[in-house]
């Protein structure tokens, strides 16, 4: 009942998604579908690519069923992994992941640096930010300086912020807003803001 598909890597996130969506709304969320996807160059080796992504759709239902409520069904999860070249990743991707996603030594150990896999829901917010970056014609290189400074500079943060007492704001003083324009973004192109306006 598993179903493989090989399609664009760029459209792959949107391509798993839509059935998982479809199938959801079949059957008024008694039944759900979850999805493992690999994003790939063209020369990696299928039967390596097959394998990486059979335990990215376990670990997907795997975080499904640790996610159930009492009396509900299996909510959908979507995992995902981009690989450049090794394919020793097929060999052990949790490995793998905690080598690449290692937590910084400031944070606490079950923290992680990354979200996956994505219940169905948070990936479909996932891909419009991303779209958002991209017909907003963001600069890849950006982009790039962004990560390396989080990384850089998360460990210094985090410590300040432990130690920092909170600060109060004096009473005629108005909140500043911390969102962050893709996330105004997000805001504005959810169904709810759409269907409210």
């Amino acid at each position: 009942d598993d179903v493989f598909l090989i399609v664009p890597g760029d459209a792959a996130l949107e391509i798993a998604a839509c059935p998982c969506e479809n199938f959801q709304e079949q059957f008024n969320s008694n039944l759900t579908m979850s999805a493992g996807v690999l994003v790939m160059p063209e020369h990696f080796p299928i039967y390596h690519a097959r394998s990486i992504v059979e335990e990215l759709l376990k670990r997907a239902k795997r975080a499904g069923r640790q996610a159930r409520r009492h009396n509900e069904p299996v909510p959908a999860y979507i995992d995902f992994q981009v690989v450049t070249g090794d394919s020793s990743l097929s060999e052990d991707l949790e490995g793998y992941r905690e080598q690449v996603y290692k937590p910084l030594s400031v944070f606490r150990p079950n923290h992680r640096l990354v979200q996956r896999p994505y219940r169905l829901e948070e990936l479909r917010k996932l891909l419009t930010a991303t779209r958002w970056v991209r017909e907003g014609g963001f600069p890849v290189s950006q982009l790039y300086q962004m990560r390396q400074a989080v990384v850089e500079h998360v460990p210094e943060w985090a410590r300040n912020t432990r130690r920092s007492p909170s600060r109060r704001r004096s009473p005629g003083r108005r909140a500043r807003s911390t969102r962050t324009p893709w996330r105004r973004a997000l805001a504005c192109s959810s169904p709810a803001t759409r269907r409210s306006r």
